[in-house]
């Protein structure tokens, strides 16, 4: 990635944490959340924490979507997290 590096050290001190890793900004470019959860990085939520962290991110910081919107977000993390669990099993 172009300026992988300079990005990372920005928005991301510290090494780790695995990907993919995301960023919220603030209309300044601050740091508003980031997907380093309570148990670290939630990457591609799958399990209920995870999604709680992403859907905690999407709600706070200034958003502008709509509870609707978030629920529609919350349902489709949910049906692939089921998905993926499922394909687990085998």
């Amino acid at each position: 990635m172009v300026h992988g590096k300079e990005v990372q050290a920005r928005f991301r001190p510290g090494e780790g944490g695995g990907i993919p890793w995301f960023a919220f900004l603030d209309s300044k470019g601050a740091v508003a959340a980031t997907s380093d959860g309570p148990k670290g990085n939630v990457g591609c939520p799958v399990e209920s924490e995870e999604i709680d962290h992403f859907l905690s991110m999407l709600k706070g910081g200034g958003s502008r979507l709509t509870p609707e919107q978030v629920a529609t977000v919350e349902k489709g993390l949910q049906e692939f997290a089921a998905r993926i669990k499922a394909a687990r099993r085998g």
